[in-house]
């Protein structure tokens, strides 16, 4: 009988053990998860038709809060759906941190139309690396225009055309691409995150992309 109580101990105490190891590992996993900072240009929402009165008559927005909200749409859309991912996705777009916001309003946008993109070039990168190891974040990804192209034929379509660069800390560019959602109007808050989720997805997996091939430690961590 005490032969088979303490068998029955060992068994569970091997259970445990293996069970925290399990769990210790998972959380280790997930905290090797790398951080990447998404920011956005303070006024990068552009179009070939809309003003901002039109935009936020059609939206219920404050017409100088269209880029603040537009961000923070697909900024909480990329934090949302990091979370399934190998990386961990940080929205700064409703940022209220004086320097965040500082650094937001020095982004500018390079180029026209839809293929318009981020230019960091008048950003204080020391200021920029100082919010990044604050927040523990190794990547940056910059949400550059959002643009609004409408066209009345076939159909009344308006394109969201978002742009985005991906960065590491010491400033060096991994790449960047566009994405598009469509509607027939300007869409408030709770239509456009819908609308949005398919080109959030392409984007956090674009980034996921790029800084696995920065940093491999990605794979292990996914498998786990």
């Amino acid at each position: 009988m005490k032969k088979l109580v303490l068998s029955l101990l060992v068994c569970v105490s091997a259970a445990n053990v293996f069970a925290a190891g399990g769990k210790a590992k998972g959380s280790s996993a997930a905290m090797q998860k790398p951080k990447v900072l998404v920011m956005a240009p303070s006024d990068n929402v552009k179009s070939n038709y809309y003003v901002k009165e039109m935009l936020a008559e059609g939206t219920g927005i404050d017409k100088d809060s269209i880029s603040y909200v537009y961000n923070n749409v697909i900024g909480s859309n990329l934090e949302k759906l990091s979370q399934k991912n190998g990386v961990v996705l940080l929205n700064a777009c409703d940022s209220k941190d004086k320097q965040i916001n500082s650094l937001a309003r020095s982004m500018r946008i390079s180029g026209s139309g839809q293929d318009a993109a981020a230019d960091m070039s008048a950003v204080d990168k020391n200021a920029l690396h100082a919010e990044m190891q604050r927040l523990g974040a190794k990547y940056l990804l910059v949400i550059g225009q959002h643009y609004l192209k409408y066209q009345e034929q076939p159909l009344k379509t308006t394109f969201h055309f978002v742009s985005y660069s991906v960065y590491d800390i010491n400033d060096k560019k991994l790449g960047g691409g566009s994405v598009y959602f469509t509607s027939f109007d300007p869409q408030g808050v709770a239509e456009m995150a819908k609308s949005s989720v398919k080109s959030s997805k392409k984007i956090v997996s674009d980034v996921e992309r790029m800084v696995e091939k920065e940093q491999p430690v990605l794979s292990s961590a996914k498998r786990d």
